[in-house]
């Protein structure tokens, strides 16, 4: 179970840090701050990736493990449609750094969903 524990931390960790290298990013007025912000997010979601792989791995039976990456990505794919416009709507009639920080607070129900996984796990190990 340890390292299951280790796993949602490190994308707790890696999802809270996501959010903030964006939010950093939409509100900087500095180019090279928002180059090395830019970087950070690549680094991250890079990060996030495989963790996330392994994270629904863990629990997952073989007979059921293709249709639930299947269904992740269907998701990841609808939210990308549905989103997508709303925020380039923001950024056309708001502003481009308020359509950014609307996407990373889009990105605190992964966090949420992490942190409720940690709490279940610790009630499965009692």
């Amino acid at each position: 179970m340890n390292h299951y524990y280790g796993l949602v931390v490190t994308l707790s960790v890696a999802s809270s840090l996501l959010i903030l290298v964006v939010i950093a990013f939409a509100l900087t007025g500095n180019f090279y701050v928002a180059v090395a912000t830019y970087f950070g997010v690549a680094v991250l979601r890079s990060i996030k990736a495989p963790l996330t792989a392994a994270w629904l791995n863990q629990n997952l039976e073989s007979e059921t493990r293709a249709t639930i990456f299947s269904m992740q990505q269907q998701a990841d794919g609808f939210g990308q449609m549905g989103g997508g416009p709303l925020l380039g709507l923001a950024g056309k009639y708001l502003s481009v750094p308020i359509a950014l920080v609307i996407s990373a607070v889009a990105l605190i129900p992964a966090l949420a969903l992490y942190l409720s996984s940690f709490r279940l796990a610790e009630k499965r190990s009692k």
